[in-house]
């Protein structure tokens, strides 16, 4: 205390001029009474300083009568304020207290010019000087940074505040209302009603069409703030205030002009005891009835067209009216989300035009629709936009809390005009616009109770050593933490997050695929789509976490399924692969959205511009859906010049009486068979091995009788004897065994390497096995063990009637026909129907001869 007290003498000029005597008075009277109290020292070195002049008997009277403790101090500074200044002081005292955040000096020098009881309510000539706010107040605020008396503030910096916690404890305690002080004492109740209806009347005398561009600083917390205070009640929670802060602000700021004016009055009743409403007497009266529904101040507000459109109709509600875009040029709307602090505040946004050549800097963003989805209001270019409710929704989790910047968002919802001609060239920029943006911000509504334990799992799981080491222990950790509260419902709550409608959607598949970044919002808590890529590749981690039982509910359902394939595509796509329409459509075959057509219309964003104008890919309303997907099927084949689409075929589904078994149904569950021609209509990455049709393969004749499908082909040989299947998910057929089985078959054309090659596909990762070493080979089949028979999976091996050994299709019959069709890589196994043939699937010879008979019309 003694050296905090020497030190604040010798810094201040006057009381370090002093003799020695006054000097050690000074320190002796302040450590003696302070018994500690930095704070109440402070205060009577504070009165000492203000001492005009500063004289020794002055000096020595203020010495004489210090007070007691902090609470006299208070009360004497209180006390002493001149009566000319004590209802600026109180309306410093009542806004620093209780407004929401930190106030700026220009603020507090525009609230001291707020009179509620006079006509104007606010006088700019009555504006407080930075010293003159700490002049009326000695003592018990501070500015900080600190001014200097003749400097000006910079806006947005220099903040008000009580000098100590202590000042507000004794505005606001009991013991102030026994005092001397007494009509300094705060209610919160009557002090936060006091700034809603100080807010009020200086948003009507400041915020019109003629002074947008004045100066008025506290504007901007007014118009943010006021509904906040007037809806505040002591006896009222947080989530309560928020419910009817948003209320009161949508019955006066979205309301009709008669809902307002109904509104405005209840409004006047609940403040009716801070002061009296007074009319306003100026000419423009009616124009200032928007002065709560108009932020014409705002700098996004579009001044030129409220000049042109709405300033001779006050009777309808103003609303934000779009400008028209040419998305022939490329032209798009954006929209700018400003920040907020306030999660429930008012959505504020600039929405402007930009042409894509000029390479923008913006987000898209995707979402979905919500079950009895309604509509709500976002403030744009500072008039009202109605949008669905669930956007609006998830732009509150979007947007920013801090910043003076505004995050930039392209919606497909403030973006499409009505007009067909233009609803198709927007349509057409879709990709485009998506893979220029600089993420895709996908919104899934607020949280529910599980979410956020789920999300926290997947972290977890992202976490584990990227060696996939799967340890006991690392499972335990994660296991006895965070998610025992979930106990066995762990994969529920997973599966719950890929429940979500925006999940069913299929426009999606391009909006997640396109930019480089992905994040997802369930509610305000985001995660990048990173961390479910790696959740889906650590699904032996997941099934020892949460038990079989869980897991088999989790993996079966389509909803991970079809977010599974979709995470898969857009990894390769990320790789440099672009997908053909097939792999979409495989990639998408277990997404909930069960349409043929409309997928194929989702996913045009994705495919290359000259094949979007196929005649076979539009849409005929005269023609059933299986019709239209039947066409596609056609235009697959033309357009690659191949039968690769029949690798996709009736052995991968139930067969349907509405498709043809040479068209695949993507849309329908079907058997994980690994397909065996994978380079152009398989998984992405894959690559041909195959070309049985020779020479011939780049260009097949076909004609397409109804539903039926004509190619040339061959027969090559038929199914003759059959082997045991191949288990779905793992084999549970011995090798060894079978191998040994094959080989009694008189007729088998067999060695250890035709067997070794042909429960391999002849292939792995993409290339064509090397050298068959044969001790290695005989080694491992011994043990019942192969590097890779992931094609066996699905399949069995027959032989054909020439002694072939072949891996065929499970659904293989003896009699089945081994046909080469020109324009397919790989021989097929058909049936004979009735009329044609129907396909069977993929068969696999290692290695292959084509020779056999002629067929002319082989119809499908």
């Amino acid at each position: 205390m003694r050296l905090y007290v020497t030190s604040e003498i010798n810094k201040h000029e006057e009381m370090s001029r002093q003799k020695d005597a006054i000097k050690d008075l000074i320190l002796r009277r302040l450590v003696e009474e302070g018994n500690g109290m930095f704070r109440w020292a402070a205060l009577q070195l504070e009165e000492l300083k203000a001492l005009r002049p500063m004289k020794p008997r002055s000096i020595n009277q203020a010495l004489q009568s210090l007070p007691g403790d902090l609470d006299e101090t208070y009360e004497r500074i209180l006390t002493k304020i001149p009566a000319g200044n004590t209802t600026e002081a109180l309306s410093i005292l009542r806004w620093i207290s209780f407004a929401t955040r930190p106030l700026f000096v220009e603020e507090i020098m525009e609230i001291c010019a707020i009179r509620l009881n006079e006509e104007p309510e606010f006088d700019i000539e009555e504006r407080y000087q930075p010293r003159d706010i700490l002049d009326v107040l000695p003592g018990l605020i501070t500015i900080n940074p600190p001014l200097k008396s003749s400097e000006t503030p910079i806006y947005g910096l220099h903040t008000v505040a009580f000098s100590h916690f202590s000042v507000q404890e004794y505005l606001t305690g009991n013991r102030i209302i026994s005092s001397a002080a007494r009509d300094y004492a705060l209610e919160a109740g009557y002090s936060n009603h006091f700034i809603a209806r100080s807010s009020i009347a200086y948003l009507f005398c400041v915020n019109s069409f003629d002074l947008r561009k004045e100066d008025f600083p506290l504007r901007g917390y007014a118009w943010d703030h006021w509904a906040w205070h007037a809806a505040y009640q002591g006896n009222k929670d947080m989530e309560e205030l928020v419910y009817d802060t948003e209320a009161l602000s949508i019955s006066i700021t979205q309301s009709n002009m008669q809902k307002y004016r109904a509104a405005l009055q209840h409004l006047k009743a609940r403040l009716s005891h801070v002061a009296v409403w007074r009319p306003s007497t100026t000419p423009k009266a009616t124009e200032q009835e928007l002065a709560l529904r108009l932020p014409f101040f705002f700098p996004e507000f579009e001044s030129e067209v409220w000049e042109k459109e709405y300033a001779f109709n006050h009777q309808s509600l103003p609303t934000y009216k779009f400008q028209p875009v040419r998305p022939e040029n490329a032209e798009i709307r954006l929209l700018e989300l400003f920040p907020s602090s306030k999660r429930y505040g008012e959505i504020r946004c600039r929405i402007f035009r930009v042409l894509l050549d000029s390479n923008p800097a913006y987000d898209g963003v995707s979402y979905a629709r919500r079950p009895n989805d309604g509509i709500g209001c976002i403030r744009a270019n500072g008039l009202l936009l109605q949008l669905p409710r669930a956007l609006v929704q998830d732009l509150r989790n979007l947007r920013t809390k801090t910043g003076s910047q505004g995050r930039v968002l392209f919606l497909w919802d403030i973006h499409l005009d009505s007009s067909p001609y233009l609803l198709k060239w927007q349509l057409r920029l879709n990709s485009r616009i998506f893979k220029q943006a600089q993420q895709v911000a996908i919104g899934l509504g607020d949280k529910s109770e599980r979410d956020h334990s789920a999300i926290e799992f997947v972290r977890e799981i992202e976490s584990i050593s990227a060696s996939r080491t799967e340890t006991s222990d690392t499972s335990t950790a994660i296991a006895t933490g965070n998610h025992r509260s979930l106990s066995e419902s762990i994969g529920v709550a997973i599966l719950q997050l890929f429940q979500r409608p925006w999940w069913r959607r299929m426009w999606p598949v391009q909006e997640l695929m396109l930019p480089r970044k992905a994040t997802l919002y369930y509610g305000d808590e985001a995660i990048i789509f990173d961390s479910f890529q790696k959740l889906f590749s650590s699904q032996q981690t997941i099934k020892h976490l949460i038990g079989n039982r869980d897991y088999s509910v989790l993996v079966s359902d389509r909803a991970w399924m079809g977010a599974q394939r979709i995470s898969l595509l857009r990894a390769d796509y990320l790789r440099g692969h672009h997908p053909t329409l097939p792999e979409l459509l495989w990639a998408t075959e277990f997404h909930l959205a069960t349409d043929r057509i409309d997928k194929v219309y989702a996913l045009f964003g994705l495919l290359e511009p000259e094949e979007q104008d196929s005649e076979f890919l539009a849409h005929d309303p005269t023609k059933s859906d299986e019709e239209n997907f039947i066409n596609v099927a056609v235009h697959i084949m033309n357009r690659y010049r191949n039968l690769d689409i029949l690798s996709y075929a009736s052995h991968y589904r139930p067969l349907e009486p509405s498709l043809p078994s040479w068209v695949p149904d993507f849309s329908v569950a079907g058997d994980d068979v690994r397909p065996l021609v994978e380079e152009t209509f398989g998984p992405p990455g894959s690559t041909n091995m195959f070309n049985a049709g020779g020479s011939n393969s780049d260009h097949p004749a076909l004609a397409r009788d109804t539903r039926s499908l004509i190619a040339e082909g061959y027969v090559f040989d038929d199914v003759q004897i059959l082997f045991r299947a191949f288990n779905d998910s793992e084999s549970e057929v011995s090798l060894s065994d079978l191998y040994t089985s094959i080989r009694k078959e008189t007729r088998a054309q067999l060695t250890l390497e035709t067997f070794w090659r042909t429960v391999q596909a002849d292939q792995k990762d993409g290339h064509r096995l090397g050298k068959v070493n044969h001790d290695i080979a005989e080694s491992s089949l011994s043990r019942d063990e192969c590097p890779e028979i992931g094609f066996c999976k699905g399949r069995r091996l027959v032989i054909s009637s020439k002694g072939h050994l072949c891996l065929a299709p499970v659904r293989s019959q003896v009699g089945d026909k081994i046909v080469v069709l020109v324009g397919g890589k790989a021989p097929y196994i058909l049936r004979k129907m009735d009329e044609g043939f129907e396909v069977v699937g993929e068969w696999f010879d290692s290695p292959f001869v084509a020779e056999s008979v002629h067929i002319a019309n082989c119809k499908l």
